[in-house]
């Protein structure tokens, strides 16, 4: 119970409906709050000077502020812009919203409140915004859910600065595809922001002439937006395509190499075409090893990746052919070729012309085993098998050295050396 005093509104009291209250006070902004209830005040409690800079200063406020909020209650039917020259406003009795274009407004009340409470308080929305998206409900038939989902991708994408009039053609284009869900909104702007970055001059370059799918799109955001390669970047890449099957999973490949070799952002052309430059090198230098060992084929990523190691350790490119054509050559795996190499990294032979000094000592290591072990078979016939035997468990006590020899010819035996 109020008792009221009919000398200051100071001391007097002014109702507020209590379906402000429960239906607008809880999604409205403080700020809007403040001023919707001081001015309701001023209706019940008039003073001469009620302008906005009053109002403004009464509530510690600036006067764009209190604008905004008036704006924001004449969107959502409280309120109304009697005066233009100077702003002045009328408080609509919620009750009493009778006419056919309030009741317009009512319908769309939680609508409206929704998409302001998008943009955030310090981003007001004109009455003209609202009126666009009410014709791309009533019109389109758009369900809110989808408007909603235009509106925060925008959002996301440019920040709040936009008037709704700017995303027409893309409310069109929803319609048109027949969105009736967030997921609808996603999948169709992604494609045709994606479309409109470039990706048909991708999809044109790989020679597809099909529609660009969720799928590509999804993967060329990710090298635009994620991995920051320029568009540039990207078609200086499809050259690459061309040795294989040109499609958009292979190019996501050479993409997705290129990254991980240098995580560096942004990838212009000229970074993606010194990096393709040296790989196309790398390969050279791996089908050369490669064709030492007798095989024509194309160099793998384990190849590339096995000769870089290689390097990496001390061994160069004319040693790797030299060991490839004198010891690897039958084999044509990795893994035994590893065998070698390690033990020449053991010995410390890392360049062609320390190979060739080695394979020349093991041959005539060999020369001289040979030579022995002839002489020995002549003797070995005048005794006993008992003798020949015994005389054989004592060949094989061998010095280090020896057993090097004979492991490296024991490779040299294995790889048709």
């Amino acid at each position: 119970m109020f008792s009221f005093s009919p000398r200051s509104a100071m001391y007097d009291a002014t109702p507020v409906e209590n379906m402000f209250i429960n239906e607008y006070l809880p999604r409205a902004d403080g700020a809007f709050v403040k001023v919707y209830l001081y001015g309701l005040m001023r209706c019940y409690h008039p003073e001469e000077n009620s302008s906005v800079a009053a109002i403004a200063k009464a509530l510690n406020m600036r006067e764009d502020d209190v604008l905004n909020a008036f704006e924001y209650w004449d969107s959502m039917g409280l309120i109304r812009r009697v005066s233009d020259a100077v702003p002045k406003y009328q408080y609509i009795n919620i009750l009493s919203k009778t006419t056919n274009e309030e009741l317009e407004m009512d319908s769309y009340q939680f609508f409206n409140s929704h998409l302001q409470s998008l943009f955030g308080a310090k981003r007001l929305l004109r009455p003209k915004d609202f009126k666009i998206a009410h014709g791309w409900a009533d019109e389109l038939k758009l369900p809110h859910e989808v408007i909603y989902r235009l509106v925060e991708l925008t959002i996301e994408n440019r920040g709040n600065g936009f008037g709704l009039d700017k995303l027409n053609g893309e409310a069109v284009q929803l319609k048109a595809q027949g969105a009736r869900t967030a997921d609808d909104v996603d999948q169709v702007l992604m494609i045709a922001r994606a479309k409109n970055r470039g990706l048909d001059r991708v999809l044109a370059r790989l020679g597809r002439k099909s529609a660009p799918s969720w799928d590509d799109a999804v993967m060329f955001l990710d090298w635009i937006e994620n991995k920051k390669f320029s568009l540039e970047a990207i078609l200086e890449a499809c050259q690459e395509t061309t040795k294989g099957t040109p499609t958009m999973a292979y190019l996501n490949g050479i993409l997705s190499r290129i990254h991980a070799k240098t995580q560096e952002a942004p990838h212009s052309k000229a970074d993606v075409g010194s990096i393709l430059e040296k790989e196309r090198a790398g390969k050279k230098s791996v089908g050369e090893v490669l064709n030492a060992m007798g095989i024509d084929a194309s160099p793998s990523e384990t190849w590339v990746a096995w000769y870089d190691r290689q390097i990496a350790r001390g061994f160069t490119h004319d040693a790797l052919i030299e060991t490839a054509g004198k010891y690897a050559r039958a084999a044509r795996k990795i893994e035994r070729f590893d065998e070698i190499l390690d033990y020449f990294a053991g010995l410390s032979i890392f360049t062609a012309e320390a190979v060739t000094a080695f394979r020349a000592q093991q041959k005539e290591q060999e020369a001289k085993r040979v030579g022995t072990a002839g002489n020995r078979k002549a003797d070995d016939k005048a005794r006993s098998s008992k003798e020949v035997a015994e005389h054989r468990y004592a060949q094989r006590q061998y010095t280090d050295e020896e057993l090097d020899s004979l492991v490296i010819t024991q490779y040299g035996e294995d790889f048709g050396g």
